[in-house]
């Protein structure tokens, strides 16, 4: 209560889901239009009176640090990714007042640089463990989430076409499904279609965006995330 909340990102499904106290602002982040993006950043800065940013993922956390440093406003990051890449700049490091990262691999990391040592903090994000106990899971199926995108096809090519097919041959009852939308979905599809015809049935079933993902989460033998 007495809290304002802005939300700057691209317009998506999720959309629809904001609490109606959440102000939404259409905004597309990307490096080569840094001078725009911190240009409406500075003005809803200071026409609204912000008070604290937190931003999420490299283009967005570059933009914030820039429009916190002219405006004198904290910035919090989140960091989902590598570290390398979120906080590649010295810039970056120094300008963020606290960093949380999700995974001990990044907190381990952010040890290395002393800009950000003493200001990371580890907060995990787990799934609720109540969601892989509603019902009886299907040991021989796999299931994997995440953003189906330029970033993660590469890995999920190389589970597809070289890993599944090995599994496949001491398991024939082994499946997979994938959860997630992106810019790569169609090469998902092809190449799902390419290695179920390789193996002979439909054991690689993408299923796109799920507004509940729970409910996929909690009937596989084994889940995979990214």
């Amino acid at each position: 209560r007495g809290i304002q909340i802005h939300l700057l990102c691209k317009p998506g499904r999720k959309l629809s889901e904001l609490h109606p106290e959440v102000k939404f602002h259409s905004i597309y982040f990307k490096n080569f239009i840094l001078p725009l993006n911190v240009f409406l950043l500075v003005r809803l800065i200071r026409k609204e009176k912000i008070d604290l940013i937190h931003a999420h993922q490299n283009h967005p956390i570059l933009a914030a640090c820039v429009a916190g440093w002219l405006t004198g406003v904290p910035v919090v990051a989140t960091i989902h990714g590598l570290l390398r890449k979120e906080l590649g700049f010295e810039f970056i490091r120094r300008q963020l007042s606290k960093v949380i990262v999700v995974s001990k691999n990044s907190f381990t990391g952010s040890q290395r640089y002393l800009a950000i040592k003493n200001k990371t903090e580890l907060i995990h994000n787990p799934l609720p463990k109540v969601c892989f106990n509603s019902v009886q899971p299907d040991k021989n199926r796999i299931v994997y989430a995440c953003r189906v995108d330029r970033g993660h096809y590469s890995f999920i090519q190389l589970l597809l076409t070289q890993v599944i097919p090995r599994l496949h041959e001491v398991n024939k009852d082994i499946s997979i499904q994938i959860v997630g939308d992106g810019n790569s979905y169609n090469s998902l599809l092809k190449t799902a279609l390419k290695v179920n015809a390789q193996l002979g049935k439909d054991l690689v079933e993408p299923l796109g965006y799920k507004n509940n993902v729970f409910e996929v989460i909690s009937k596989a033998g084994l889940v995979i995330g990214v």
